[in-house]
C-alpha cells in the first residue's frame, strides 16, 4: 500500500473544508508556489461568507502539517521541502509580545509605514512597520533605575499578517498581533511612459 503523502493530506484537507473535489494540479501548484489559483478555486466553493479564502488554505495546511504522531506505516511523514539542498532564507520567527514588552514598545516605537499587501473583497489589507530606536531608556521598577530598552526589542518590526488597518489601530496591533523582524530593501520598478 502506498503511504499517504503530504500532497494527499493537503488535498484531502482542502476537500474536507470545502466539501468539494479539488483538482490535484491546483494543490501541487500551491505547494510549488507556482501560482495562487487554488485561492481562487476555494473562493468559488460554498465556504462561509465571512471566511477569507486564504483562511481555508491555512487551515488545510495546518491539518497537513499535523498528521497523527507515532509510527503509522500508512503515513509518509516527509514534506516537500525535506530534500531541498539549498536553503534560500532562514525561517521567519514571529513574536507575540508579552504585556510588559508591548508596554515598552508602545512607549518608544514609532510607526514607520503601512505596507499594502493586497485587496480582499474591496478592502485594502496592509501591515504596520514600526521601529524601536536604539538608545531608548526607561524606568525599571524592579531595579529602581533607568535602564536601556531590552536589546531584543530594538529594531524594525512588521506585522506577520495583513489586516484591514481602517479598523485596527497601531497600538492595538502591538498588543494583539504577531510580529516579525524586517529590513528595508530598494525595489526598482519599470513603468511605461508615452513617447
Amino acid at each position: 500500500m502506498d503511504k499517504l503523502t503530504y500532497l494527499e493530506r493537503f488535498e484531502w484537507a482542502i476537500e474536507h473544508l470545502t466539501a468539494a473535489s479539488v483538482p490535484t494540479h491546483l494543490v501541487q501548484d500551491w505547494i510549488d508556489e507556482t501560482n495562487d489559483n487554488l485561492q481562487d478555486w476555494v473562493g468559488s466553493q460554498e465556504i462561509p461568507w465571512w471566511c477569507q479564502n486564504i483562511a481555508i488554505i491555512e487551515a488545510a495546511l495546518a491539518m497537513a502539517n499535523s498528521p497523527v504522531e507515532g509510527a503509522h506505516d500508512e503515513i509518509d511523514y516527509s514534506v516537500p521541502w525535506d530534500n531541498v539542498e539549498e536553503v534560500v532564507a532562514p525561517p521567519v520567527l514571529s513574536v507575540t509580545f508579552t504585556e510588559d514588552e508591548a508596554d515598552t514598545i508602545q512607549n518608544h516605537a514609532r510607526s514607520v509605514e503601512e505596507v499594502l499587501i493586497e485587496e480582499r473583497k474591496g478592502a485594502p489589507q496592509a501591515k504596520y512597520v514600526m521601529c524601536v530606536p536604539t538608545g531608548c531608556e526607561e524606568w525599571n521598577p524592579l531595579t529602581e533605575k533607568i535602564e536601556p530598552v531590552p536589546e531584543h526589542l530594538v529594531g524594525h518590526w512588521m506585522m506577520e499578517y495583513a489586516a484591514n488597518l481602517n479598523y485596527r489601530g497601531f497600538r492595538e496591533c502591538i498588543k494583539r498581533d504577531s510580529w516579525v523582524r524586517c529590513h528595508a530593501e530598494a525595489v526598482t520598478e519599470m513603468q511605461w511612459v508615452e513617447g
